[in-house]
């Protein structure tokens, strides 16, 4: 159980923008730490609450990307007696997902997906060696951590075994590991603005990381994917372990949601 209140986080905010006026929750909110809109004299900002560890680490993830003019969050990091939060610009563009609620076409959903290629392919070439070394590295760790926060309890330890596996194995990049429609932000001409969630940034074997996206995506054209991804990357991509490996993790989600139920 969240041991804070609505006013703990509003106090944390106001400490940092004493001047903010209107304090708010967006209509649509992640899965992972409590996130505020909050309107101030520079504009509006975004302040989502998580652990310290998480903080740091992404705002060690934004400077690092911020130096390749990378369209992600910059964060600030802030803590206020045992709450901790970052801070960052708010994009006024919508998601993918409240975009796709007004019938866009599959054509317009695939040319976001593009977009974001390019920009996963800009993430894939940086070298984390060049980053502080005081956050997460992989990939499956990020997954552990989301998993703690969003209060997710699985009774059967090869989940994660795999996860773990897969997303290690063989050639690792830094990647984004949760290119989704929740995650990608478009403005009102459908140009990508911003891919947010720094949280899954880390190291990861490329092809679970197209995996993990494929996992979300709302079409069914995979192979028109995997091709577009591969000429924008100009890397190829394991297609039979990501379709194997697609199949199996569907199969241990419906595993687990079928453990939860009988709970």
């Amino acid at each position: 159980m969240n041991k804070y209140n609505k006013q703990n986080y509003i106090d944390a905010i106001q400490s940092v923008y004493p001047e903010s006026w209107f304090i708010r929750q967006p209509e649509i909110t992640g899965s992972v730490g409590t996130v505020y809109l909050v309107e101030t004299p520079e504009g509006t900002i975004v302040c989502k609450f998580n652990n310290k560890k998480q903080i740091t680490r992404n705002q060690s993830i934004s400077q690092l990307l911020r130096t390749h003019n990378l369209p992600l969050p910059q964060t600030q990091e802030h803590i206020f007696f045992d709450l901790f939060f970052e801070s960052y610009k708010y994009d006024p563009g919508k998601t993918l997902y409240e975009r796709m609620q007004n019938d866009m076409t599959p054509a317009q959903i695939f040319d976001a997906y593009k977009q974001a290629m390019v920009i996963q392919s800009k993430i894939s070439c940086i070298d984390p060696r060049t980053a502080d070394t005081n956050w997460k590295e992989y990939a499956y760790e990020t997954f552990a951590h989301r998993k703690t926060i969003e209060n997710i309890h699985v009774n059967f330890a090869i989940f994660d075994k795999i996860y773990k596996f897969l997303s290690t194995h063989s050639n690792l990049k830094l990647l984004h590991n949760d290119i989704q429609p929740k995650n990608i932000i478009l403005d009102d001409d459908l140009k990508l603005s911003s891919i947010i969630d720094l949280d899954t940034v880390a190291l990861c074997n490329e092809n679970f990381s197209v995996l993990r996206a494929l996992r979300n995506y709302p079409l069914n054209n995979y192979s028109e994917y995997m091709d577009c991804y591969e000429d924008t990357v100009k890397r190829k991509l394991n297609r039979n372990a990501i379709m194997q490996g697609l199949n199996m993790v569907q199969q241990l989600r419906n595993i687990r949601h079928t453990v939860q139920k009988k709970r």
